[in-house]
């Protein structure tokens, strides 16, 4: 399908990204069920981790944080910052004014950058349908390549999270409570990989999809 005219648009909403990665066109007003299937499952991911941004944005500007996780808690908020959450955290961190978190719960409601959907997508080891940034190379990159250049810019602590994230959520079953792990769990894993134990029990929060229900899972 027939895509450049979406090279004009210089940002991009989470739907029009997920369309354009599963090389479907965003305005089309009616899906195969297989569009419609692949534009949902690339959305879900790309919420999720928007999901996840919001709330490290939150940790961030909460003040309840030690004062040695603060970078840490910057450089995690890189996973898929839209536009305009990037730009209020950052003038809250300058200002000191009350950051408002309903205004951004709203994902399609924020706008994010070619860069960084880009990144986004090399990160998750997906090759999108579409090319969300113009290369100036004549011979495009291979994967490992993009991937090492990406990740020098990745801080250890979100590419472990994101390690954790797969390991103990990519195969829970939802409906299944004994396939969730616990926060202590992921905890203990965390800390095994260098977290301090307060960084670690908030990524293991940070990392618990908002799907699962709230209290200790049954006993066996």
């Amino acid at each position: 399908m027939e895509l450049s005219h979406w090279d004009l648009v210089k940002n991009l909403t989470l739907w029009e990204a997920a369309f354009l990665a599963g090389g479907i066109e965003p305005r089309l007003k009616t899906l195969s069920p297989e569009q419609e299937a692949k534009a949902q499952l690339i959305h879900e991911k790309l919420a999720e981790d928007y999901e996840l941004t919001l709330h490290c944005a939150k940790s961030i500007l909460s003040g309840d944080r030690d004062p040695d996780e603060s970078e840490e808690s910057i450089l995690i908020l890189d996973a898929l910052p839209s536009l305009q959450l990037l730009r209020e955290v950052r003038s809250c961190l300058a200002t000191g004014n009350q950051f408002n978190p309903e205004s951004f719960e709203n994902g399609e409601r924020q706008t994010f950058t070619r860069e960084q959907l880009q990144e986004w997508f090399v990160f998750s080891d997906f090759i999108p349908a579409y090319r969300f940034c113009k290369l100036k190379e004549k011979s495009a990159p291979t994967i490992q390549e993009v991937r090492q250049k990406n990740h020098s810019n990745v801080s250890d602590k979100l590419s472990k999270m994101n390690q954790a994230s797969s390991k103990f959520w990519s195969n829970a079953d939802r409906l299944d409570r004994s396939t969730h792990p616990t926060n202590a769990t992921v905890t203990a894993w965390l800390v095994q990989r260098g977290f301090t134990q307060t960084l670690a029990e908030k990524g293991a929060t940070l990392i618990r999809p908002e799907w699962v229900p709230p209290g200790r899972k049954p006993e066996e």
